[in-house]
């Protein structure tokens, strides 16, 4: 009995485990259908919805979007575009001052054309047409339901964006334009600024009487000039401190040579005085000094003249 019981047992195990494996076949496939019909539904109402009019107002909130953002970019290539040139034109004036200080200063030649390329400079930034921002599109009224209403807004648009893109490349035209003249201006004051060097070396030799603290200052801030290539608005301080140097240099040389013809002068003071002192030795005779000391003679009185003695008249010998 045991054992009948144990076989009886068995079977009936192994059933239940394959009804359990049947149940969960049944559901997944179940879960299965529902999904394929639930994207076969989403699928039918996307289709049954879609239409010329959804399609063309996707197509215009598309077209606004990109429209925005290009709008948003040019315009902010114009105030970039603005901002170079202002800054050009402020580089520019900024060297007004310090190459007129500059002058007697530097080479004659290289400074002119110097100055030269500065105005002219500042006149090409001053004729650049600049552009105006762009205003933000604003959309009409579209009507929805109508194709025409759509399409016509979407034409709009894209006129608006051809005229974005031509003043995007107007921008790019005149940054070009902008860094070459830029370009063109520091390599003009670049060159000049290496004159300055030798020109202060002549200036120096000219100055041999002022005090060497002078003359070092006047080559010091020559190279400081030569090293800043003036390439820069700040950098036209290094010029006004190398004309402030040779003013003060040439100020101090004629100083000396004041001081040096006050010393002469003095010393030929004290020679004449010395001279005086001693009774002339120049070695000149004053006319109106006597040959002979020990016999003086007054001027003012008169000589009694000798007459010769009488002449016989007959023999033309003399009374003896």
């Amino acid at each position: 009995m045991a054992m009948g019981g144990g076989t009886v047992s068995g079977p009936t195990s192994v059933r239940r485990a394959g009804n359990q494996v049947d149940v969960l076949n049944a559901v997944t496939s179940v879960l299965a259908v529902v999904a394929l019909v639930m994207v076969t539904v989403v699928a039918w109402v996307a289709i049954s919805s879609s239409s010329p009019e959804n399609d063309a107002l996707r197509t215009l909130s598309q077209s606004e979007a990109v429209l925005a953002n290009e709008t948003q970019a040019v315009n902010a290539a114009i105030g970039r575009l603005d901002t170079a040139r202002a800054d050009g034109i402020a580089h520019a004036e900024e060297f007004a001052a310090s190459l007129a200080e500059a002058a007697g200063a530097a080479d004659d030649a290289a400074l002119a054309v110097a100055d030269k390329a500065r105005t002219d400079y500042l006149a090409a930034l001053g004729a650049l047409a600049m552009p105006a921002a762009i205003e933000v599109y604003s959309a009409p009224a579209v009507g929805e339901q109508s194709l025409a209403s759509i399409g016509a807004a979407i034409d709009a648009v894209a006129i608006r964006t051809g005229e974005v893109a031509a003043t995007a490349e107007t921008v790019s035209d005149l940054r070009t334009q902008v860094q070459t003249l830029g370009r063109t201006f520091v390599a003009a004051m670049a060159a000049f600024a290496a004159t300055i060097p030798p020109a202060a070396a002549a200036i120096v030799d000219a100055s041999p009487d002022a005090e060497e603290s002078f003359r070092e200052a006047v080559l010091a801030s020559a190279d400081a000039v030569a090293a800043t290539a003036l390439a820069a608005p700040d950098s036209a301080a290094t010029l006004t401190a190398y004309a402030a140097a040779v003013a003060a240099l040439r100020d101090d040389q004629e100083r000396a040579e004041r001081a040096i013809a006050e010393e002469r002068a003095a010393r030929e003071e004290a020679e004449r005085q010395r001279q005086q002192s001693t009774g002339g030795g120049s070695g000149t005779t004053d006319p109106t000094t006597p040959t002979d000391p020990t016999v003086p003679i007054d001027p003012t009185t008169p000589v009694d003249p000798v007459e010769p003695p009488p002449t016989d008249p007959g023999t033309g010998d003399s009374g003896q």
